[in-house]
C-alpha cells in the first residue's frame, strides 16, 4: 500500500515489524526480501513518489575539511546535487548514457580484495570483514539491478564473448570490467513490486527527525517522524533498518541524543566520519 504522509493524523501512532528509513536502492532492495511474506514492512520515505525539486533543500550542505594541496585539480559535487529525496533516491542521479532505448544508467565493480586489507600508506585503513564475507550479499544485488553474474576479472568476460581477447595485465597495466543498470530499475521495476505487495506499506513524504531509544540505550523504542504542514507521527517497530545513505544516516544518528548525549552508536566519536565522495577530474581526451 502506498500512504502520503499528509494523510496521516498528527500525533498517530504506527506500528509495524520492520521500518526501514529511504526507498532509495538500499532500502527498497531490503524490503524486496519480505515480498508477499506474513512480515509487515513500512518503507519510509523523505521525498515524494517522483523526484521534485522542492524537496532537495533537505539535502543542502557544506562540503568542508577538503586538503587542497593533495588533491590540486580534483572537484567534488556539491551535496545538493548528488542525491535525491524520491522513491528510488539517488538513482534519479545516475546519469552514464547507455543507449538510445535504455537512456542512462548507472556503471557498477565490485570491491577488490584489497579494499578491505590495512594498507601501512592508508591510515586508518583496514576492514573488520573480508571481501569474502560480503560476496553472497554481493551477488544478491546483481539480482537487485537486474546485471551480469558477480563476476569483474578480465579472463570471464574475454572469454565470453564480451571483451576482444586484447586484455592487458603486464603488471604496469591492468584491464577492468564494469557492468551498467538501467537507471529506473528502482523507480520504475522495483516500484510496481513493491506498491503492489500487501505486507508491504510505503509512506512518502515522510522525514525521520529523531531515534528514541529505551532508557538503558541498548535498543530503539520509536521514530519521531515529520510530514507536511508540520505534522509529526511516531513510528514503532521490533526492528529499524536505516538505509539513508552515507550522509543521511550519520546526520540522524547524530540527531539522536536525547538518551545517548554523544549520539546513537557514537561512543566512539566516529559516526559521520571517513565520508568519501565521488571526485571526479578531467584525466585525458579520447580521439
Amino acid at each position: 500500500m502506498v500512504i502520503n504522509s499528509g494523510e496521516i493524523e498528527n500525533g498517530s501512532v504506527i506500528e509495524t515489524e520492520i521500518c526501514v528509513v529511504g526507498a532509495g536502492p538500499a532500502g527498497i532492495a531490503f524490503a524486496l526480501e519480505f515480498v508477499d511474506t506474513d512480515i509487515d514492512v513500512l518503507l519510509l520515505e523523505s521525498g515524494d513518489k517522483q523526484f521534485k525539486e522542492d524537496r532537495q533543500k533537505l539535502n543542502k550542505g557544506k562540503n568542508e575539511g577538503v586538503n587542497e594541496e593533495i588533491i590540486e585539480g580534483i572537484s567534488h559535487y556539491d551535496l545538493a546535487e548528488i542525491r535525491a529525496r524520491a522513491i528510488g533516491g539517488s538513482s534519479h542521479r545516475w546519469h552514464i548514457p547507455l543507449s538510445e532505448e535504455e537512456g542512462d544508467g548507472v556503471r557498477l565493480r565490485g570491491l577488490d580484495k584489497m579494499d578491505f586489507e590495512k594498507r601501512d600508506w592508508v591510515p586508518n585503513s583496514g576492514w573488520p570483514i573480508q571481501k569474502e564475507e560480503v560476496d553472497p550479499y554481493f551477488e544478491r544485488a546483481h539480482q537487485a539491478f537486474k546485471i551480469g553474474p558477480y563476476r569483474y576479472d578480465s579472463d570471464y568476460w574475454a572469454g565470453n564473448g564480451n571483451g576482444n581477447g586484447d586484455v592487458l595485465n603486464d603488471g604496469d597495466i591492468e584491464t577492468t570490467f564494469f557492468q551498467f543498470a538501467r537507471k529506473g530499475v528502482f523507480y520504475n521495476d522495483h516500484w510496481e513490486t513493491l506498491k503492489n505487495t500487501g505486507n508491504i506499506d510505503v509512506c512518502f513524504n515522510a522525514t525521520v527527525l529523531n531515534i528514541k531509544l529505551n532508557k538503558d540505550a541498548k535498543a530503539a523504542y520509536s521514530l519521531r517522524v515529520a510530514g507536511p504542514d508540520d505534522k509529526r507521527f511516531t513510528v514503532k517497530a521490533s526492528y529499524y533498518v536505516l538505509a539513508q545513505g552515507g550522509l543521511e544516516i550519520p546526520r540522524l544518528l547524530l540527531l539522536s541524543d536525547d538518551v545517548m548525549k554523544c549520539s546513537v552508536g557514537n561512543q566512539n566519536d566516529l559516526v559521520g566520519r571517513y565520508f568519501m565522495e565521488h571526485p571526479h577530474m578531467e584525466y585525458g581526451l579520447f580521439y
